[in-house]
């Protein structure tokens, strides 16, 4: 299900007509949102100016851009905007500006490394939300255990993937245990390459994919059929202890590198005066892009093909069973 909704979230976010429609659906949206809860942070301020009610328009529209753009990005920071948001004590009106700066602070500080461009503009962002919903409700809105809160929220999130591997991790070794198998590879591996598998995160490599804007339509095509591969040999991870060691291995091996010969390219095609130079360069990097495209649908396959082998001998040996038992 999760790897069902983050696809459908890709392909909704690849295109730029795509990304316009959304962003006229958080205006309407958050025009709508202002209206049904004027009436109550009008109770709360007791100002009924102009003034007010444009600054807390300003401050829901920017919050609800910053949320969105986690959800497309980055799950696990949407979903910790989302649980602050709900939990501020003030005006509901501060739903979206807490909810959108919580997340946008959470997503940075999980994908600091590398650091994009995009990042000041998301700031900039931040920046008018914060001085919009400062002039609505003022300083004296905020709440020391709130902030509290928020920050333990954020630094959550934040470590939120080694948590989660690790805990998967544990959750395997127990189903092995129970069934009487050996213990996941992982278990016992040199405590450097622990680090490096817990550290590891395929969905952030796959929000960086989605992120790039402005890629030759070749190019866009490869990465899509990469990041699709690479969410199902990320279900198969997550549904199959035997799968954890050679998946997680193969997406270590080869997501890093699709990233790096995207975003040089890109950036090789930028720099270029000559169209026949950026033409070359897409070229070649649309043939590598193809190849390494390939690559992740033959592992996926390869995933699937050891279960089948596995569903075989099972079955296979069943049959023996019924039969030694006279039942066939």
């Amino acid at each position: 299900m999760r790897k069902s909704m983050a696809t459908f979230l890709d392909a909704f976010h690849n295109k730029r007509w795509k990304r316009v429609v959304i962003q006229l659906f958080i205006l309407l949206f958050s025009s709508s949102f202002v209206t049904t809860q004027l009436a109550d942070a009008v109770a709360r301020t007791h100002d009924t100016s102009d003034a007010f009610r444009s600054a807390l328009s300003v401050s829901c529209w920017m919050g609800f851009i910053l949320l969105a753009r986690t959800l497309f990005y980055d799950r696990v920071a949407f979903t910790v905007g989302v649980l602050a948001g709900l939990f501020w004590p003030g005006a509901n009106a501060g739903f979206a500006f807490w909810a959108g700066s919580v997340a946008l602070v959470t997503y940075i500080l999980r994908n600091l490394k590398p650091f994009q461009k995009v990042y000041i503009w998301y700031l900039v962002l931040g920046g008018i939300a914060c001085q919009a919903y400062f002039e609505a409700f003022g300083t004296q809105s905020l709440s020391p255990g709130y902030l509290i809160f928020a920050v333990a929220l954020a630094a959550i999130g934040m470590g939120w993937t080694p948590i989660y591997n690790a805990l998967r991790q544990r959750i395997a070794t127990l189903k092995n245990k129970r069934l009487g198998k050996t213990a996941s590879p992982v278990v016992g591996q040199p405590q450097a390459v622990q680090k490096s598998s817990a550290e590891f995160d395929p969905q952030r490599e796959i929000n960086y994919l989605v992120s790039l804007q402005g890629l030759a339509p070749e190019l866009q095509t490869e990465i899509d059929g990469i990041i699709n591969y690479t969410h199902l040999i990320m279900h198969c991870i997550e549904t199959d202890p035997k799968d954890v060691e050679p998946g997680t291995k193969f997406l270590q091996r080869y997501l890093p590198a699709v990233r790096e010969i995207t975003l040089k390219s890109h950036r090789l095609v930028e720099q270029q005066v000559e169209n026949s130079d950026a033409a070359e360069i897409n070229a070649r990097s649309a043939a590598m892009l193809k190849t390494l495209h390939s690559a992740f649908s033959q592992h996926h396959a390869r995933l699937l093909e050891n279960d089948k082998t596995e569903l075989a001998i099972e079955m296979s040996t069943l049959d023996k069973m019924l039969k030694t038992d006279g039942y066939v």
